[in-house]
């Protein structure tokens, strides 16, 4: 036994194996834990159902639940989610993204609906059995506004303070709203698929490839002649218009993307445009209108490119599968970050995909059997909300939470670091206590 005075590194010294082999298991632990830790893990996992049971006591467990969109708030404060249920779109909810806790749910009960939020509310269509716009209140789901609607809700978009439905009618109108007050109904030359809100500006496109923007009453575009649209998007400024669709002739399977400018004095312009192999579902665009995301719709496979400003691929990916979308291209199962950098994928079968644009590859997945809906939202884009299908019995009937900022372990030094250290003090703690306790120690000889 050493003596009462023995030092600490002759203490050291003596149990050297023992350490070393101490240290090298915590090693390998945390060696382990970096590797498994893709940095993926929702912060929360949510089971929509308790959105339905507060509005139907008697629904049993067995009866499906499904989120159909998902939608978080421009200040990331709320995440909303239509849920359907019994064959119906049933509830619009909302969700506290800090814990995910349900802020509140209200009533819809109708064949289809689709969402829209703006600065501290939420706008929904409803269709069968009376065509309405509401919008409520982001923080407790109280009625701001509602109005029935003279026809069949064809896109809804909403941005700040703006909000505009274009509907099934003579006319082919899109009703602009500001503050849910001065309504302004536009005449568009044909059948609306697609439209969108920005920074002032409105910009809606149809069935047979007329694209028409304004703003504050003037218009800033109007040309035709291009693809049958079915998605567009405007970046935060209201300045850039990206356009995706399908070719007008039902036999041809090509598609097309094209970047408009719309300046503010001046009349707007195409930049490029570029003919895609298949037809184009699903167009974003980053805050700054540098990065694109157009979505190809092939049969048994989605592929989304990656264009910059100046028509240039990034890059390609291959969904390996179907990709959900909206009827008016507003919202999918893919989802372009404020910033351009991260791009989600939710196929309808298979694990959701988080990519690095700047990398160019697949930074993570998280294993699910199947999404609908994706979402970045917050003013700095921080928080991504999907819905998901977690196994095969079930329906997508969960909201999952995410930090899109959040680094996989092995490539976080700040976390990596101190995990590594703590985990080889920890060794070393052991092994002097059971040393202290005799553990360690030779037996006696008689």
């Amino acid at each position: 036994m050493a003596p009462e005075g023995a030092s600490l590194v002759a203490l050291l010294r003596r149990r050297s194996r023992l350490i070393a082999f101490g240290v090298v298991a915590m090693i390998g632990t945390a060696v382990f834990a970096a590797l498994a830790d893709d940095g993926h893990e929702p912060r929360h996992t949510v089971a929509v159902d308790r959105a339905v049971r507060l509005l139907f006591p008697d629904a049993r467990l067995s009866e499906k639940v499904e989120v159909s969109e998902v939608v978080v708030a421009p200040e990331g404060d709320v995440v909303y989610t239509l849920v359907r249920f019994r064959g119906a779109e049933r509830a619009l909810a909302a969700w506290n993204p800090e814990d995910g806790s349900l802020a509140w749910v209200r009533p819809l009960n109708t064949s289809s609906a689709t969402l829209a939020a703006g600065r501290g509310w939420v706008a929904a269509t409803t269709a069968f059995p009376l065509a309405t716009l509401m919008a409520f209140d982001a923080r407790d789901g109280a009625l701001r506004f509602q109005e029935l609607v003279p026809g069949n809700p064809l896109a809804l978009a909403a941005d700040g303070a703006t909000l505009a439905l274009a509907y099934q009618a003579a006319g082919n109108p899109v009703l602009v709203l500001r503050d849910f007050a001065d309504p302004v109904t536009v005449a568009f030359p044909g059948f609306v698929r697609a439209l969108d809100v920005a920074n002032g500006t409105v910009a809606g496109g149809t069935q047979g490839g007329q694209v028409l923007a304004w703003r504050e009453g003037r218009v800033l575009l109007n040309t035709s002649g291009g693809a049958s649209v079915r998605s567009i998007r405007l970046d935060a400024t209201g300045s850039i218009l990206v356009v995706g669709g399908f070719s007008p002739d039902p036999v041809d399977l090509s598609g097309a993307v094209s970047l408009f400018a719309l300046p503010e004095n001046g009349p707007g312009r195409l930049v490029w445009s570029r003919i895609t192999g298949s037809g184009v579902s699903f167009v974003d665009v980053s805050a700054d209108g540098r990065r694109i995301l157009a979505m190809q719709e092939r049969p048994g496979r989605f592929i989304l490119d990656f264009f910059d400003a100046s028509r240039d691929v990034l890059w390609t990916f291959d969904a390996e599968g179907a990709v959900a979308h909206n009827d008016d291209g507003s919202n999918a199962g893919a989802a372009l970050s404020r910033d351009g950098r991260h791009v989600v994928v939710a196929p309808l079968a298979g694990d959701i995909v988080f990519l690095d644009l700047d990398r160019r590859e697949a930074r993570w997945t998280y294993g699910v059997v199947g999404a609908t809906s994706a979402s970045f939202g917050g003013p700095a884009g921080n928080i991504l909300a999907t819905d998901a299908r977690t196994t095969a019995q079930r329906g997508y009937d969960r909201l999952l939470l995410f930090d899109p900022d959040e680094e996989p372990l092995i490539r976080d030094p700040d976390r990596l670091v101190p995990m590594l250290v703590t985990l080889e003090a920890l060794a070393v703690a052991t092994i002097l206590a059971w040393d202290a306790a005799g553990a360690g120690r030779p037996a006696r000889r008689d």
